[in-house]
């Protein structure tokens, strides 16, 4: 791959204040394998491994005051070992797939707060995208497909995370020479990786049939989701910014209709029990007047 970065940005603060343009560019390039060998024992099963890399592109902060992180963060990359095993069974009317993975995150990028807040007076508290240091995470998914009887089918797939933890983090020097010393980006104490559950489970049931009238047919499906709790950032800082766990959530979705040949009629309901899901619970602009935290959450009951 080879990547290449040009932004143009400016800064006026106060409004008053003279336009001061920025230029900031950059670009990467290199190699990413990939391979993976696999074993048939017959028609209806077979185990593979597989070794991977992929990379995300480097960007730009756009930084205010003097902060300790640079405004550029590098690229990142993600290392994968996998195995797994795909099989059909009972005449191809089930299915099992389970996968393993091992996973290693070089110079991995996630938005974090600069640390020039805590460590020098009246710098502002502000976040930023750092290549804060390395991760290793372990994992497995299984998947299972059902169609028991005609027109039946059965779905359920989850995943556990056995491992999703920091394992070496980066440090940097403060670009504007206040200390000499290096700056640790996270704390020592930091080590689960933010908004990633441990555990994740989805299941639905679809069930089709010819209707003995109007030449039509029919349809019915419930889809199930879980998904376990998670951390809102990877930084434990003070209040009113501090580091919270966002609640598990889980949510349905119920439908059914009639399809004829040229057209479909159906009625559904989204969120069945109307749960109220935290995808993302942002202290780190909250409001201080209402002390109050900015939700990303899902949408309400809805029917249509």
């Amino acid at each position: 791959y080879d990547a290449s970065i040009d932004r143009e940005y400016t800064l006026r603060q106060p409004s008053t204040a003279p336009v001061l343009p920025s230029t900031p560019s950059g670009s990467d390039s290199g190699f990413l394998p990939k391979g993976s060998i696999q074993y048939k024992f017959n028609d209806d099963a077979m185990v593979y491994v597989i070794y991977s890399q992929g990379f995300r592109t480097g960007g730009i902060n756009r930084g205010r005051g003097m902060p300790v992180l640079p405004n550029q963060y590098d690229s990142d990359k993600l290392i994968n070992y996998e195995a797994g095993l795909k099989s059909q069974w009972w005449e191809q009317r089930l299915q099992v797939n389970i996968t393993g993975y091992h996973q290693i995150w070089k110079d991995m990028q996630l938005e974090t707060t600069d640390p020039a807040n805590s460590l020098f007076d009246g710098e502002i508290f502000q976040t930023v995208i750092a290549n804060i240091g390395d991760a290793a995470i372990d994992g497995m998914d299984v998947e299972v497909t059902a169609a028991p009887i005609e027109g039946l089918e059965l779905y359920a797939s989850a995943n556990y995370l056995f491992r999703n933890e920091i394992t070496d983090g980066n440090i940097v020097f403060d670009q504007f020479g206040r200390i000499d010393d290096p700056i640790p980006i996270l704390p020592d104490d930091v080590a689960q990786l933010p908004l990633v559950a441990k555990f994740n489970f989805s299941a639905y049931i679809d069930y089709t049939w010819q209707l003995p009238w109007w030449d039509a047919g029919a349809f019915a499906r419930f889809q199930y989701s879980y998904t376990g709790d998670s951390l809102n950032k990877i930084r434990v800082d003070a209040e009113p910014f501090p580091q919270l766990v966002q609640k598990d959530y889980h949510s349905g979705d119920v439908s059914a209709g009639m399809t004829f040949d040229s057209w479909e009629f159906a009625v559904h309901i989204d969120n069945v029990w109307d749960e109220r899901a935290e995808y993302f619970r942002d202290t780190g602009t909250a409001d201080r007047l209402f002390s109050g935290d900015n939700i990303l959450t899902n949408q309400p009951r809805t029917f249509g």
